[in-house]
């Protein structure tokens, strides 16, 4: 679902899907901004209060030459943020506003609630990490005491917890759109009976 909201997100704005994104730049418009786009399940779009916001696989233990990620908790954390904001900075550098995008969402009762918040590079020195009863690493916020990541070893998937902000746009929808008919996309596309041509057995295409 993810692909499919970013090519959505993009038509939407006359803007550009990106299959390979720079940095964490899903969608383009124009020659200045960029976003970040993320979908997520959820049972009430309408009252959740946080978002876990996956970034994929985020493994710093080459590039920062961790051998042991559980060793030293806080060197391991501080690596990870590293190269979020890595990616933050692969995307400035070809944009001047970067934001991420989010959609809650329930396709049973057609509840949805969208929101958008700026790109942050995040300071490593603000969080405290610990290790859970997984094995995952958690990051504390030092001035809120909110859990705000959760990075796991195994695979190395980054996960920032947001809160859902109170500007969000919440909305549902009254009526689920039917089916399209069969001989109404043949019509589309234009389709024409000498588009098929019999091949007998045996002879070459």
């Amino acid at each position: 679902m993810g692909d499919d909201f970013g090519v959505i997100f993009a038509a939407a704005i006359s803007g550009e899907h990106r299959g390979k994104p720079l940095g964490i730049a899903d969608v383009v418009w124009e020659s200045g901004c960029a976003w970040s786009c993320k979908t997520i399940k959820s049972e009430d779009p309408f009252t959740q209060k946080n978002a876990r916001l996956i970034s994929g696989r985020n493994s710093p233990i080459y590039s920062s030459g961790i051998e042991n990620p559980l060793a030293d908790i806080q060197a391991t954390g501080a690596a990870v943020l590293g190269v979020w904001n890595a990616r933050v900075n692969e995307a400035f550098n070809e944009f001047d506003d970067v934001r991420i995008f989010v959609m809650l969402r329930n396709f049973s009762t057609l509840h949805f609630t969208f929101f958008e918040e700026a790109a942050e590079r995040f300071v490593p020195g603000n969080y405290e990490w610990r290790k859970n009863k997984r094995g995952n690493l958690e990051a504390i916020d030092k001035a809120t005491g909110e859990h705000v990541f959760t990075w796991q070893p195994h695979g190395g998937q980054f996960t920032a917890i947001r809160n859902v902000p109170s500007s969000c746009y919440r909305f549902r929808i009254k009526k689920r759109p039917g089916l399209i008919e069969e001989q109404h996309v043949i019509n589309l596309c234009g389709f024409q009976d000498d588009w098929i041509v019999p091949v007998a057995a045996g002879a070459t295409p």
